[in-house]
Order: structure tokens, then sequence, then C-alpha cells
């Protein structure tokens, strides 16, 4: 069985979030400190995922909305060890056809 970390309204946390579609390069800085990768699945289908710490669950109730005002379905989220973020992920490069 799975154990679940205790949670605070306030406090941070770390999180993995997916969403269909690309992020154009220049909202990437509006998800700081996320860090962001695009992947292709099997389908065929873009999906980019942030990964990273957020400040409360408000500061991820605004980036949620954020990603939906965006018009990028969302996939994923998934409380995270803190441990389990690693430092050497890097940000996804931005293409033709990224949301604006």
């Amino acid at each position: 069985m799975q154990q679940h970390q205790k949670l605070q309204l306030d406090q941070p946390a770390h999180y993995t979030i997916q969403v269909q579609g690309r992020l154009a390069e220049h909202w990437l800085a509006t998800f700081d400190p996320m860090i962001a990768t695009v992947a292709v699945d099997a389908d065929g289908v873009v999906v980019t995922s942030l990964r990273g710490p957020l400040m409360d669950q408000a500061a991820l109730q605004g980036l949620l909305r954020s990603l939906y005002a965006l018009g990028l379905p969302l996939l994923l989220v998934r409380l995270e060890q803190e441990n389990s973020v690693t430092s050497s992920e890097s940000r996804g490069q931005s293409k033709k056809g990224d949301t604006p």
C-alpha cells in the first residue's frame, strides 16, 4: 500500500503536472521554478511535463488555471517526493506550432 505524505494547504510541495500540447518558450518563465520537458507519446501526441516546487496549494491552483487559459488539456497532477525531482532535467525547446 502506498503511503501518502501529510500535506497542508499553506505548505510548499513538489509536483509533476502534464498537459497535452507544447508551451511556447516565452510562457516557460511564467511557470518558474518549474522545469518543463516536452515529449511525444506513442500515439504522436505532444505532452509537456512541468516538475518542481510550488509555494502552496494556491500556487498550484494558479498554475492550473493558467494552463487552462492557454487551452492546454490537463493530463496529470501528481504530488512528488521532494527528492524525486532531479536537477538534471532541462527546459523543453520551443518549436513551430507552440501555444501562444
